[in-house]
């Protein structure tokens, strides 16, 4: 088999793997050819339907619900207060999954997961040029902050599940 590349991060993907390792991308064969593509909603979706669950970076998802986007971020809470994790976009939420090794700052059940009916809005925010990060802003006042790797794309990803946003 030749060699791959994750569609979403560039990282070269094992051809036995259904999953990029490095960025948690859900990948599936194209049926025709050699090379992995990511799927589209439509593919995705008919997976959600048939199977009970999908897993995305070792968490399983609720009945019906399929990754959109997923990537290495940091929860961010402060200059000194961040945890390390992966976060995926869902036709649902987006869910954030600690890497484990936060020993200080451990992610709290409620920083996990946003559903889409406590959202109301998601802006992109850039500090000192570099920081990249996604503001989540909640119904109840209160907003999560992620540092993420290609925010544009991740922008272009809520704005297609989320369009009222």
């Amino acid at each position: 088999m030749k060699a791959i590349s994750c569609p979403s991060c560039g990282a070269p993907v094992e051809p036995s793997t259904f999953h990029c390792e490095y960025c948690g991308s859900y990948l599936i064969p194209e049926k025709d050819e050699e090379d992995f593509i990511r799927s589209t909603f439509t593919d995705i979706l008919a997976t959600a339907e048939e199977e009970s669950v999908i897993c995305v970076c070792g968490r399983g998802l609720e009945k019906g619900e399929y990754p959109i986007r997923s990537g290495k971020a940091n929860l961010y809470r402060g200059i000194t207060n961040a945890a390390g994790g992966h976060l995926v976009l869902t036709n649902r939420r987006f869910l954030f999954i600690d890497h484990g090794f936060n020993m200080q700052l451990e992610v709290k059940p409620e920083e996990e997961s946003i559903y889409f009916k406590d959202i109301i809005g998601v802006k992109s925010k850039t500090v000192m040029f570099i920081s990249k990060r996604l503001v989540v802003e909640k119904k109840d006042g209160t907003q999560q902050e992620y540092v993420v790797w290609n925010l544009n794309k991740w922008m272009n990803a809520i704005r297609e599940v989320l369009p009222q946003i």
